[in-house]
């Protein structure tokens, strides 16, 4: 593998399997649990090849993805807007679970933190994937890359993006489980890169940095279901993104909230 340059002007392939019967899913449905497992085992396989990769290998992905690619599209100015469209929203308590929100903001939003969850949490970086859309009038771009990082960066984002907000909630340990049974099974005889404690603790940690950077891509969706055709269809589609959203918001506080307190009494002990 060798760098962009004028002298290698090749910046690389991208390598895709055609499959046949395909069925896009857009944020506005859900999946169930039963097909969110086949997902699980498909980043288990990932994950397991990853382990077999030397450390040349492992230095020419980036090092440091949250705060090297993340910090484009997850800024301020993202997050304002995102705050603009959900206040346009109504429901349950919703007015206080935004206000919350917004000022628990300037914790959540911490890249340098999350680059260093890996370290925190005791595990060996496994190589994730990362897509990025960055919606800008002026610069319309799609950002897609590979890292190593934590067990968690994947899967907190697929649950929040893929399951009802009920289904992840009720679910996500199960989940877990059945993730880190598939990954065992990846990885035969070789050293688990953790235990399913660790993984199950990285997932409350990351979730409220996860969950948030979800919601960019479902705040968009409310004006576009808004505007376009089939009011019954429409309708249909908006309480599948409210409810998602609704519960993305009590589980960023839920965990953010526990996450603080966790570390006020590691500071205290």
């Amino acid at each position: 593998m060798k760098k962009f340059s004028e002298n290698n002007p090749l910046k690389g392939y991208i390598i895709m399997e055609y499959l046949d019967n395909l069925k896009t899913v857009h944020i506005y449905e859900n999946i169930t649990a039963g097909s969110m497992k086949q997902i699980l085992r498909a980043i288990a396989v990932l994950e397991a090849m990853s382990l077999d990769f030397s450390p040349q290998g492992k230095n020419d992905f980036i090092d440091k993805p949250f705060t090297g690619i993340y910090g484009v599209a997850y800024n301020n100015e993202t997050f304002g807007n995102l705050m603009k469209v959900l206040r346009t929203l109504k429901g349950d308590n919703l007015s206080n679970k935004l206000h919350l929100l917004e000022k628990a903001l300037p914790y959540l939003v911490d890249l340098e933190w999350a680059d260093r969850l890996p370290e925190e949490m005791g595990v060996r970086k496994q190589k994730k994937h990362c897509f990025i859309r960055i919606a800008r009038k002026e610069l319309p771009q799609m950002l897609q890359t590979a890292h190593f990082g934590c067990p968690a960066f994947d899967l907190v984002r697929v649950m929040c993006a893929c399951l009802s907000g009920k289904d992840r909630q009720e679910q996500w340990e199960e989940l877990l489980d059945e993730f880190y049974g598939y990954l065992k099974e990846e990885c035969g005889n070789r050293d688990m890169p953790y235990t399913l404690k660790q993984l199950k603790e990285s997932y409350r940690r990351f979730f409220p940095l996860g969950g948030l950077m979800i919601m960019p891509m479902i705040g968009p969706l409310f004006d576009i279901i808004c505007k376009s055709g089939d009011k019954e269809q429409n309708q249909k589609r908006f309480e599948v993104v409210m409810e998602k959203t609704v519960c993305l918001l009590d589980d960023i506080l839920y965990f953010h909230n526990r996450n603080m307190e966790q570390k006020r009494r590691e500071i205290t002990d």
